[in-house]
């Protein structure tokens, strides 16, 4: 059904080697190397992953955890009540409701904010089913729907891109620059300008 169509988020991450430090890494087992970065996908140790990560190590990481975060959200859309789209619909000013829906041309944007907003007896569907699964410190899952809680929207301008890899972003509403890791992104046209309205995952 439409409401397993994954969002399209990208994962935050950064790294930029120092030279000979990506056999270094690649020996690291994941724990290792998530104890050694505070985690790759956490804010302020993106100086830090510059001398320690290579980008075969992040790339990897960064696919499979996408890709457990796609197939965490086809849990988290089943789970989306028709009256939290009607929630959502409402917040975004449309008039369409219930099964109207399904064809907006904007339910991707109605599917999320139902996602990440409307809150049932003050708890978002990520929230609960977090608690409902309880996913164990340190796995991906774990990784993934924490970061999911935490994300927030944000506006991002795209600069060099680092084919194979990411786009290095400044981001519009909170401040900061970061390389974030999102492969589709690495291949875009240089020199052109975008802001992308996005919840990168960190």
């Amino acid at each position: 059904s439409n409401r397993r169509a994954p969002l399209s988020f990208s994962t935050r991450a950064a790294a930029a080697p120092s030279e000979g430090v990506e056999e270094q890494a690649e020996g690291l087992t994941d724990t290792q190397l998530r104890g050694r970065t505070a985690g790759l996908f956490s804010r302020g140790c993106f100086d830090y992953l510059e001398r320690v990560a290579a980008p075969s190590v992040v790339v990897q990481k960064y696919k499979r955890l996408r890709a457990v975060e796609v197939a965490l959200c086809g849990t988290l859309h089943d789970m989306v009540t028709d009256a939290a789209l009607n929630f959502a619909a409402r917040s975004l000013g449309l008039r369409e409701r219930d099964e109207a829906l399904y064809e907006h041309g904007d339910y991707s944007v109605v599917l999320e904010v139902a996602t990440y907003h409307n809150r049932l007896r003050g708890k978002t569907v990520i929230e609960r089913f977090f608690e409902k699964t309880k996913p164990a410190v340190g796995t991906d899952e774990h990784l993934v729907l924490a970061a999911m809680i935490s994300a927030r929207f944000t506006l991002l301008r795209l600069g060099e891109t680092e084919p194979g890899f990411g786009v290095r972003v400044e981001d519009l509403l909170f401040g900061g620059n970061f390389l974030l890791a999102d492969l589709p992104l690495s291949k875009g046209k240089k020199n052109v300008e975008t802001i992308i309205a996005t919840r990168p995952l960190a």
